[in-house]
């Protein structure tokens, strides 16, 4: 099932999941992709819970709509809560559980994983004359917050046009203003005209006017790309191809334990999730 989603809307995905429960009799959990496949796979009991990669968000809140319209019970959705609290949208389906920061890679790297990867591959001494981890993961967090805010507006559609596509390592440094360098890297990708820039930075900086938690808005592969770039020198002194986004968020996966998933608010979620569905197990035994 996990291959052939790619090729299937949520009312195929739903259809199927229905097929697969006539002989799978345990629980159902929907994921966004396959990187959330690898994220849960050892933390859930597969003998109890099927696995389903949706392909996207929408697609998995679709699917697991449909599946509650028709009856299903056992059904579970984890998924990234993006900017949905910036926009005061509550979740009304008690089939969903939503990441506690912007979405379930934030989650992960405000854990133990985030201390306990940078005590293997940075400088020591830098990181601590930095704060720690944590003190890290905020300024990457206040640095970010220009271009956190230009995706919010692509979201609002005051920005009518891809804010994506910018890697922030490219040109993140936590001491400078970053916004006149993201305009520019989204001219040089083709999102928007350089003429538009001063507009752009009226509206991000009029937005950035009403504090938001910066939990809510930056989201992690954002500030896995910057800590990459941290690691190049500021923290560290690694190099370009160990520092890709990419493989910071897979290093962190690697790094994360039970420990650091027990400290989610995601794992309440499930167990109270598990409590309300008798007769369905989602998380493996060791961490009931």
């Amino acid at each position: 099932m996990i291959s052939i989603t790619a090729f299937m809307d949520e009312r195929d995905i739903a259809q199927e999941v229905i097929m697969e429960r006539m002989v799978h009799k345990g629980a159902t959990l929907l994921l966004e992709g396959k990187t959330d496949i690898k994220r849960f796979k050892n933390f859930i009991d597969e003998s109890a819970c099927s696995l389903v990669n949706c392909q996207s968000v929408r697609k998995a809140e679709g699917a697991i709509k449909i599946l509650i319209q028709r009856g299903a019970k056992g059904v579970l959705a984890i998924l990234d809560r993006d900017f949905r609290s910036v926009l005061g949208l509550q979740e009304k389906n008690v089939n969903i559980v939503r990441s506690f920061g912007h979405d379930l890679d934030s989650d992960w790297l405000h854990t133990g994983a985030t201390v306990r990867y940078l005590d293997e591959v940075a400088d020591e001494a830098k990181v601590a004359a930095l704060g720690g981890a944590n003190q890290i993961l905020n300024m990457i967090h206040t640095a970010l917050r220009p271009i956190s805010t230009a995706r919010l507006l692509g979201v609002k559609r005051v920005f009518q046009f891809r804010t994506s596509g910018v890697d922030v390592s490219e040109f993140f440094d936590s001491g400078r203003d970053l916004l006149r360098d993201y305009l520019n890297s989204l001219t040089a990708n083709g999102s928007v005209d350089a003429s538009r820039h001063d507009w752009m930075e009226i509206e991000i900086c009029k937005e950035m006017e009403t504090p938001k938690p910066d939990l809510q808005m930056t989201n992690g592969h954002d500030l896995c790309c910057a800590l990459g770039k941290m690691l190049m020198a500021e923290i560290g002194s690694r190099k370009r191809p160990q520092t890709w986004g990419s493989e910071i968020e897979s290093h962190i996966r690697m790094s994360f334990d039970d420990r650091d998933f027990r400290s989610l608010a995601i794992y309440s979620k499930v167990l109270e999730w598990e409590g309300n569905n008798a007769g369905y197990r989602v998380l493996d035994k060791r961490l009931s």
